[in-house]
């Protein structure tokens, strides 16, 4: 994986993180939707509501297996992302988030930190080789988002499956 591929899986990291939260928190529970037990000897004919255990009509039926296998993609993004972070001292790894996750410019790390510009620009070059090692030999897969056109102009955020191993 080179340097950019890096950085732009970096950029992208917040956000990979923040669609897995939302995913994991609105995940339809199995046992949960409408019940209708008209078909059944004794049964009253009137439907019943299940609920999720947190008290909310359960969303049922709103994800598709494009769905779960982009949830897969981005959990294993922000995993392989994490376990590289790791292997990073907490000065690299303070510049490398300020840096690529916050937005931050070397400069202005170094204005709102302790050490010197050069410093901050040596940090980060020897954190961005660390992590280039890092994915040396693994099949990370960046996901990629297009935007897709609905009818009715309605735009919905997909995962390019086409990304190539790095």
């Amino acid at each position: 994986m080179h340097k950019d591929q890096i950085t732009e899986a970096l950029k992208n990291y917040r956000s990979y993180r923040y669609a897995v939260s939302q995913y994991e928190r609105h995940k339809p529970y199995p046992n949960a939707g409408i019940a209708n037990y008209s078909g059944m000897s004794g049964g009253s004919g009137a439907t019943e509501l299940f609920f999720a255990p947190n008290g909310r009509m359960a969303d049922m039926g709103h994800l598709t297996l494009e769905d779960v296998l982009d949830y897969e993609m981005y959990k294993s993004a922000i995993s392989d992302i994490d376990g590289a972070l790791d292997i990073l001292t907490d000065d690299e790894r303070k510049v490398i988030r300020k840096k690529w996750m916050e937005g931050m410019s070397l400069n202005e790390i170094a204005d709102n930190d302790i050490h010197s510009h050069v410093t901050i620009k040596r940090t980060h070059k020897r954190a961005l080789n660390k992590l280039e090692k890092c994915f040396r030999f693994t099949p990370f897969i960046a996901p990629e988002i297009e935007t897709i056109n609905h009818v009715g102009g309605q735009h919905k955020n997909r995962v390019k499956r086409e990304t190539t191993l790095f």
